[in-house]
């Protein structure tokens, strides 16, 4: 019977056996600080990635929000040029193009803020800040360039703007709405007239008509004038 040689024999098949470490549910080994760091880190980003969700959905809610008062945005304003026409200055970074974007239309400094504080370049509509929103929901937040840290400060600085410009309007639209349920105001009824009390003159404030004029008053019979009984007092007088 001849040899099969070695290396053309039939490997044994392998046993499927799971290591007795993996199927120990007490292994409990905790990983090294290295990981450890790693896992806070990722949870941490994960942590702002959501919260830079809610900012930009709250954005979002707000925009549609804003008063007339706001201007409504058109392809003449600075939001419109910056977010069609502005890249940052490393080619191809998001990151980059997201800062140098932001920083032109809502900085923390004079060029952006009016006298009273306010973000001047903020705009109503599709062109307004609705095309804002709509550029945040493009980004892709999880991408390691992206400074979190930094755009969370950013979009909180717009979304405290929106809040201040809506509450105004809100706080206007209720006195508004106060005033037209207040009653009528003394000025806005229709004046009437008081009945005029007859004032008996002193003898030392009359004139000589006044005093014929109650001398005749004197002699006539009041309570037969009220009977009806003599008369009007005007046939007497």
């Amino acid at each position: 019977m001849s040899r099969i040689p070695l290396s053309e024999a039939p490997l044994p098949p392998r046993a499927r056996i799971a290591s007795s470490r993996l199927l120990d549910i007490g292994n409990t080994e905790a990983p090294n600080i290295a990981h450890q760091k790693s896992i806070q880190a990722s949870q941490a980003r994960l942590k702002l990635v959501g919260d830079i969700a809610k900012l930009i959905q709250d954005i979002e809610d707000l925009s549609f929000l804003l008063p007339t008062s706001v201007v409504e945005g058109t392809e003449e304003d600075e939001i419109y040029r910056v977010l069609t026409s502005v890249h940052g200055h490393d080619e191809g970074s998001v990151a980059s193009t997201f800062n140098r974007r932001f920083d032109i239309l809502f900085k923390e400094d004079a060029q952006c803020r009016d006298k009273d504080g306010r973000l001047h370049l903020i705009r109503r509509g599709d062109l307004g800040m609705m095309l804002v929103a709509r550029y945040l929901r493009e980004i892709k937040w999880t991408a390691a360039e992206m400074d979190l840290d930094g755009a969370k400060i950013k979009l909180e600085r717009i979304l405290k703007e929106l809040e201040i410009l809506s509450c105004n309007a809100a706080a206007a639209e209720e006195k508004i709405v106060a005033a037209r349920k207040l009653p009528a105001t003394a000025s806005s009824k229709q004046t009437i007239a008081p009945r005029k009390k007859n004032i008996r003159l002193a003898a030392a404030d009359r004139g000589p008509e006044q005093d014929d004029y109650f001398h005749k008053l004197s002699v006539l019979n009041f309570p037969g004038i009220m009977a009806g009984k003599n008369g009007k007092a005007g046939d007497k007088l």
